[in-house]
């Protein structure tokens, strides 16, 4: 997986807030750059592991992190092409979803059914009518045709855009396939899923402990995901517990046979808990940007 860096601007997908030179800097810095064999591992390696410690980091300090996420998205749409270099066929099929529209060179009244124009341009404001449900049933399209759920059409000369129905990336699904006879088909593309940022940070409303807005992505998280990211290139950083069926983590299991006797203790307070492994080094760094550390609910004007 490809890091996409989480710069301070919100970034769409950012799934890493430091890429592999920053944390092999932080590193090298105090003489740690073998740990772990961080330094002979390879580039994907070690960004999977920093994606590993950024989501770490999320996951387990996300809901105390003062302030709230900063920037949300909008969505935008996918879109799609057909190019007409010349009238298709008749009985050449374009799918659109689960529409299949059918050009035909005169109409039966059967739906999707698109007539082929004395042009090109002609029929892609004929298939353009019928994707739209506009004007035109039973003259440039069949009888019945239902506007499509998938898309709307806009016709300019003889090429014609598709829009998807759907917004971001459940959008770039719709199917759009032929083949259809001198129509070169270009897949739908490019739309992007709305909402709030992807990772915890940046963040509005937080502040340290002297009163000063924390802007950006602060050094001491990336010094933290630094340091987790060193521990996530050798092992998990939130491995499964051992559980029993109750979901709780074993202290000691006393087993008698003949007859069978079962006797176990839990950790007290692990049903139904997540107990996290304490770094020490990594987590001390993130304390200031944890609430009830200082200043954490001051909002300034």
């Amino acid at each position: 997986m490809a890091l996409i860096i989480e710069t301070g601007a919100g970034v769409r997908n950012a799934n890493a807030y430091v890429n592999a030179a920053y944390v092999t800097s932080y590193l090298t810095a105090r003489n740690r750059q073998t740990e772990n064999g961080w330094a002979a591992a390879t580039d994907a390696v070690k960004e999977a592991a920093i994606v590993a410690a950024t989501d770490y980091v999320d996951k387990r300090f996300g809901h105390r992190f003062k302030g709230v996420p900063k920037v949300t998205f909008d969505e935008t749409y996918a879109e799609a092409e057909l190019v007409f270099g010349g009238n298709p066929d008749p009985a050449d099929e374009l799918t659109l979803g689960d529409d299949i529209y059918t050009f035909v060179s005169s109409l039966s009244g059967d739906p999707y059914e698109v007539l082929i124009g004395a042009s090109a341009t002609t029929t892609v404001l004929n298939l353009e009518a019928a994707i739209n449900g506009a004007a035109g049933a039973g003259v440039a399209y069949g009888l019945g045709t239902a506007q499509s759920r998938h898309a709307s059409a806009l016709a300019a000369g003889a090429v014609l855009t598709l829009t998807a129905s759907a917004p971001g990336t459940s959008g770039a699904l719709s199917v759009l396939e032929g083949p259809v006879t001198n129509v070169s088909i270009t897949g739908f593309s490019g739309g992007k899923d709305g909402g709030i940022q992807p990772l915890c940070w940046p963040r509005t409303g937080a502040y340290d402990q002297t009163g000063t807005e924390i802007l950006g992505i602060p050094d001491r998280l990336k010094q933290a995901v630094s340091e987790y990211a060193v521990r996530a290139s050798a092992d998990i950083l939130l491995p499964d517990p051992t559980t029993d069926p109750y979901g709780g983590r074993v202290n000691q299991r006393t087993e008698t046979v003949g007859p069978i006797t079962e006797s176990v203790r839990y950790d007290s307070g692990t049903v139904g808990t997540v107990t996290f492994t304490p770094y020490p080094s990594a987590d001390k760094l993130l304390t200031p940007l944890l609430l009830g550390s200082g200043n954490g609910g001051v909002i300034r004007g």
